[in-house]
């Protein structure tokens, strides 16, 4: 079974937030775990649901005072996605392979995502963690 079909079969018997519960259940079991000292600068990565994103800040609300929810969305050309997806993963696979795999992305909904970014970087070079740290300071996100 693909994970695409997992999903599918999880969503019929459990409804369509499945798995944003799952990660609910995770981040909520970090959350408390107390590693967290201020709530309020939790970072999701890797979201590519904007109904998701929303049904995570909406339940983490529920749980905890009001968080402020900001968006940040980091663009990048697909050529330099590739070969950073291709070292990462440790994988070589074609330019139009990997676009395949972008569009699954698109059609999970990262557009939405990125039309309502509060933030929109443009991630064309390679930054270090500090540099990261710095740039999102100025935005107040950090």
């Amino acid at each position: 079974m693909s994970f695409l079909e997992w999903i599918q079969e999880g969503e019929k018997v459990f409804g369509a937030n499945f798995t944003d519960d799952i990660l609910f259940s995770k981040l909520l079991t970090f959350v408390l775990s107390n590693r967290i000292k201020d709530k309020s600068k939790l970072i999701i990565l890797g979201s590519r649901s904007l109904p998701g994103l929303n049904y995570l800040h909406k339940n983490l609300e529920n749980k905890f005072e009001t968080i402020e929810r900001k968006i940040v969305y980091f663009a990048c050309d697909d050529e330099i996605m590739h070969k950073r997806w291709m070292k990462r993963e440790n994988k070589i696979i074609s330019l139009l392979s990997f676009r395949e795999l972008l569009r699954k992305d698109t059609n999970m909904g990262v557009c939405e995502i990125s039309e309502s970014a509060d933030i929109l970087f443009e991630n064309t070079v390679m930054l270090d963690d500090q540099s990261l740290v710095s740039k999102a300071k100025i935005f107040g996100i950090y």
